[in-house]
């Protein structure tokens, strides 16, 4: 079988929603609605888990991420996918040129999730050592002061604005670049660019301007604060920040196309998570397990497959699909989403530190397992913004998604006795 080169891009906090090619009313996604088209569009994909961290660790490893969201130590994460196979290994293994371009931490090497990949190019990754142990010394002091997101605030105005993270015209030049003669590849560009706080390069879209500038970062120093609710003006603001990021992110997504169609890539495009903007009295993207934030586009083009896939499935499931896509044996548990199957609920998890979260998020019910709060049930059917909690109101439908829930949280909890017990015996 043809080994196919291979091109996966990852939008930060990007919901389905907001693409034009899910049916939002703007035309935020031209070209992704081109390529969903042409290809397969999966119309239901849900993440293993909320935010980036865990999310990322599902599609690197097509497992649920071990990991407490609490822990921010680095070497633990990079000891949990030590264990684990990675799809940037299995495909090395098999004669394939693997490549990350990313301008986040957190889906480095860093914190281990590009294990087994041939090259890497992340700017943050000299300096990070040292970023660490400054961080681990000095936010907590601000935080006590009650000064540190005011001078979070502050930092963006000076930086003007998007936080830290370098925007994907920054380093594209090296992503085409790193392509040249490679055969097969297999090649993952994570883009930051739709994450908050939603700003380009000043001059790339209408917020250019210092003033307006200002009052976006203004409206985010609230959110981040939360010392006042927003008015609808500050919300529409955001939001059609929001929506401009998502447009010049899918104008990449369409130069970075036209450089590379002449190796003929097969052509993947999907997202983290989503995005919350005031829904449920969230904003951002907390480990929260709404439809808003766990619901992502998924397109794969240029793969002799096309048509629409409704049914609610996994990103877990990723990876495998990527084998498959390669030709290369899945050396993964979960099957790929090419592969006929029978139908089971995907679900999403966080390991919080008062417990699990669990969500089983079937074709027309979810239930939401929370471990700090009652339980939820929704028709998402006939309630796509989860307004009314249908707990208890549903008792034949509840104990079928309870089921499927409560034997996710015991097979977690019996691999987790497992792990600590092989850990005691180490240390024996």
């Amino acid at each position: 079988m043809e080994m196919r080169n291979i091109v996966l891009v990852t939008l930060d906090s990007l919901r389905a929603d907001h693409c034009s090619c899910y049916g939002y009313e703007k035309d935020t996604t031209p070209f992704l609605s081109r390529l969903a088209q042409k290809g397969i569009k999966f119309e239901n994909v849900i993440v293993s888990g909320v935010p980036t961290v865990p999310s990322s660790f599902g599609m690197v490893t097509s497992e649920f991420c071990p990991i407490s969201l609490s822990t921010s130590d680095p070497r633990v994460w990079r000891a949990a996918i030590m264990k684990r196979k990675t799809i940037f290994e299995v495909l090395s293994n098999h004669g394939y040129h693997t490549g990350v371009f990313t301008p986040h931490p957190f889906f480095s090497s860093y914190y281990g999730f590009t294990k087994g990949c041939e090259h890497e190019y992340a700017d943050f990754l000299k300096s990070m050592g040292k970023y660490e142990r400054i961080k681990k010394s000095l936010h907590p002091l601000l935080r006590r002061l009650g000064i540190f997101a005011g001078l979070s605030f502050i930092k963006n105005i000076v930086k003007g604005d998007i936080g830290g993270y370098t925007r994907i015209e920054d380093f594209y030049s090296h992503i085409v670049n790193w392509v040249n003669n490679k055969n097969p590849y297999f090649l993952w560009v994570f883009m930051v660019d739709t994450h908050s706080p939603y700003l380009l390069s000043k001059g790339k879209d209408q917020y250019s301007s210092e003033c307006k500038r200002r009052k976006v970062l203004w409206v985010l120093y609230k959110i981040r604060t939360r010392s006042q609710k927003l008015s609808e003006d500050e919300l529409k603001l955001i939001i059609s920040c929001y929506d401009s990021a998502i447009k010049y992110a899918d104008a990449y997504l369409k130069q970075l196309w036209n450089d590379l169609k002449d190796t003929d890539p097969i052509f993947i495009v999907n997202a983290d998570h989503g995005e919350a903007f005031g829904e449920h009295g969230f904003y951002g993207h907390p480990p929260e397990h709404y439809e808003y934030l766990i619901r992502v586009p998924l397109i794969i083009y240029n793969a002799d497959v096309k048509g629409v896939v409704e049914e609610p499935i996994s990103l877990l499931r990723l990876a495998p699909t990527i084998c498959e896509l390669a030709g290369v044996e899945n050396e993964f548990s979960q099957p790929s989403l090419l592969e006929d199957v029978e139908y089971t609920p995907p679900i999403v998890e966080n390991k919080l530190e008062n417990g699990l979260r669990v969500t089983v998020r079937d074709k027309e019910w979810k239930l939401i397992v929370n471990p700090d709060r009652e339980d939820e049930l929704y028709n998402i059917k006939k309630d796509p913004m989860e307004q009314e909690n249908l707990i208890g109101q549903e008792p034949d439908i509840e104990k079928e998604l309870r089921k499927l829930a409560e034997k996710h949280i015991k097979t977690r909890k019996e691999k987790e006795r497992l792990r600590k017990r092989i850990k005691r015996l180490r240390g024996i």
